[in-house]
């Protein structure tokens, strides 16, 4: 068995998290330290694909400075993730009234079609619904830029 060289020893160190407790520990002592390490922790908490309890503990075993980067960046993801939740809920339902009164006038849809209703944006569901009012055919209706 070989020893191990300096890079194998790094990258150990890397896999088995030491390398980056010793990284956020750095940080955590620097000026401006708890800004930066709440920076990490808002980027590890959204990228990140182990559980959000893993990164806690990570953040945590830093002590104080550590809990609180951690608290903070997942208050500023819960609140980034509200109006992005309800602009999609929004989203959603707008797309669901708008298949509802497609069917109710023209019967069943195809499913490309629905794909199409699905994928709108807001501003473009609201166009379908209006040109609905006056439409005579779905292929109308969902004609992109057409006025009436």
């Amino acid at each position: 068995m070989r020893a191990l060289g300096p890079s194998d020893r790094t990258l150990a160190r890397v896999e088995s998290g030491a390398f980056w407790a010793t990284c956020l520990d750095a940080m955590r002592r620097a000026p401006n330290g708890l800004a930066a390490l709440t920076a990490v922790a808002h980027h590890a908490m959204s990228i990140s694909k182990r559980p959000p309890a893993a990164v806690r503990r990570v953040f945590h075993k830093l002590g104080t400075e550590g809990e609180l980067a951690h608290m903070t960046a997942a208050h500023i993801l819960t609140k980034q993730a509200r109006p992005e939740g309800r602009s999609e809920g929004r989203a959603e339902g707008r797309a669901e009234l708008v298949l509802e009164m497609l069917a109710a006038k023209f019967g069943a849809m195809s499913p490309t079609a629905e794909s199409a209703v699905r994928a709108a944006s807001e501003r473009e569901l609201d166009a379908m619904a209006i040109r609905l009012l006056s439409a005579s055919s779905l292929d109308e209706v969902l004609e992109a830029g057409k006025t009436k």
